[in-house]
């Protein structure tokens, strides 16, 4: 089973020993001259041989996002802020046009200041990251899709291009930059780190284990009125529905932030509602994530206590419509997935529910039955993304069909002359490279503590609690 970048690369808690986030500090390590613009992953920001600008996940109101901070002003000059300022008031109704508008200003801004970003200084390396692409399919893929259960005619009329104009947009500043380079001498790829489909529902995996007792509650009064608020639909999806319908874009807002949340989950059931010495499974985040609880599992029963939560939730369904919601392919235990020295970290399951449901990620339990309509967003990631390759080392000839996303970096690395260290993740694309080239120059591996200057870099547990605070902002924790 694959895996979306989401959930191989963005989890603190990761098993692999080497993740692409090293792939321009290997270069800054080999006296490379790199640009990093707007790429996941980067706050806080370190030392390159370069720019670095960090990108979506950089936690809000912070000034520390630009090194070097001496290039802040022109750098900013030239691509704007880090993230347009959506001005959200109390009231908005029309927020899809407030949204499009933010989205569209922002890339003007980033297609004005790349190609002189691009042309300015001598790169070795030059990468850049359109985040809105993400965005306008998650909050708009409903305007266009004529089977979505949202679709409506009016909006199609007003918006049902939105996400092919964007695209053409992006599509615009690349041919833009690709203009100013010498493309004989220069390598190109065009990357995604997964694809988009329609999101019709959400799951909820705790609510699927809670029906078939392999998750309990506490029994003490507090709990047991929670819960009984609950059976009763005091959720917080249905009150976010309530928000949503009200047009209350600055509530809407609130809540998705991980403080609003915290302080809901004192009013909501939990996991910290859980009696853990009846619960064997809970699932904790968006994307599938399973885990046992040990202390209510005894080490010769953990085998078949995941072969029963793998059949429960391989036989799950919609309650309405009577689909299937797991592909039993899409069910994998987190060895099949997952190498390193952290591997028990690591879920014990990772289960991603077919199209077109999601795992749901703002609450634990964001509703009381296995499924809920999904609301704000009608479109989520889908498993395949695209890899475009162009360049006069490149076999123009090969259609590749088997790449993968950690494919990417040791490619790069290879392209560029630079050694690859042994212990990253992924392969060199050699179907992709021209043969001779191959020949003449075969990829050199390492153990990379000769070309990794930063081999040693750590969050401090200030810049990690930040970091872990954005991305619960996210839905990615």
């Amino acid at each position: 089973m694959k895996l979306s970048d989401n959930e191989k690369n963005l989890r603190l808690t990761s098993s692999t020993d080497r993740k692409a986030q090293d792939l321009w500090e290997i270069m800054s390590a080999c006296g490379k001259k790199v640009a990093v613009i707007r790429v996941p992953v980067t706050y806080p920001i370190r030392m390159v041989n370069g720019i670095l600008v960090s990108g979506f996940m950089t936690p809000p109101n912070v000034q520390d996002y630009i090194f070097p901070a001496s290039l802040k002003e022109e750098i900013e000059a030239e691509i704007g802020q880090l993230t347009p300022t959506r001005s959200e008031s109390a009231v908005k109704r029309d927020l899809e046009a407030s949204i499009i508008e933010d989205l569209r200003s922002s890339l003007e801004r980033l297609g004005k200041g790349l190609p002189n970003l691009l042309v300015k200084y001598d790169w070795d390396f030059f990468m850049v990251v359109f985040q809105g692409t993400d965005e306008v399919q998650h909050r708009f893929w409903h305007l266009s899709d004529q089977k979505h259960p949202r679709f409506d005619r009016t909006d199609f009329s007003k918006y049902g291009d939105v996400i092919l104009q964007y695209y053409q947009a992006v599509d615009t500043i690349i041919s833009s930059m690709l203009d100013r380079v010498d493309l004989a001498e220069t390598t190109v790829l065009v990357v995604s780190d997964h694809g988009a489909r329609a999101l019709h529902k959400w799951v909820s995996l705790n609510n699927i284990f809670w029906r078939h007792n392999l998750l309990a509650f506490k029994r003490d009064p507090w709990t047991q009125l929670k819960l009984m608020l609950f059976r009763a639909g005091v959720t917080p999806i249905n009150i976010y529905g309530a928000v949503w319908k009200l047009h209350l874009s600055g509530v809407r807002k609130a809540i998705r932030n991980e403080e609003t949340r915290s302080s809901l989950r004192g009013l909501m059931i939990s996991l910290k509602d859980l009696d853990w010495s009846a619960t064997k499974a809970y699932a904790l985040g968006g994307w599938g994530q399973v885990y046992l609880n040990m202390n209510a599992t005894p080490a010769d029963q953990y085998e078949d206590i995941r072969r029963k939560v793998t059949d429960v939730l391989a036989a799950a369904s919609d309650p309405i419509s009577g689909q299937r919601i797991f592909d039993e392919g899409n069910i994998a235990f987190r060895e099949k997935i997952y190498h390193g020295p952290h591997l028990k970290e690591a879920p014990d399951i990772i289960a991603l529910p077919d199209p077109p449901y999601q795992g749901y990620a703002d609450y634990e339990f964001g509703f009381n039955s296995p499924v809920a309509k999904s609301i704000g967003i009608s479109g989520t990631h889908s498993m395949n993304g695209i890899l475009i390759l162009r360049g006069s080392e490149i076999n123009r000839d090969v259609k590749m069909t088997t790449a993968s996303i950690t494919d990417v970096a040791p490619t790069i690395l290879y392209l560029m002359g630079l050694p690859i260290p042994n212990d990253m993740d992924g392969r060199v694309l050699s179907d992709a490279i021209q043969k001779q080239q191959l020949k003449s120059k075969p990829p050199i591996y390492s153990s990379g503590e000769e070309v990794t200057s930063q081999s040693s870099f750590a969050y401090s547990l200030d810049e990690e609690e930040r970091l872990k605070k954005s991305l619960k902002d996210l839905g990615y924790l």
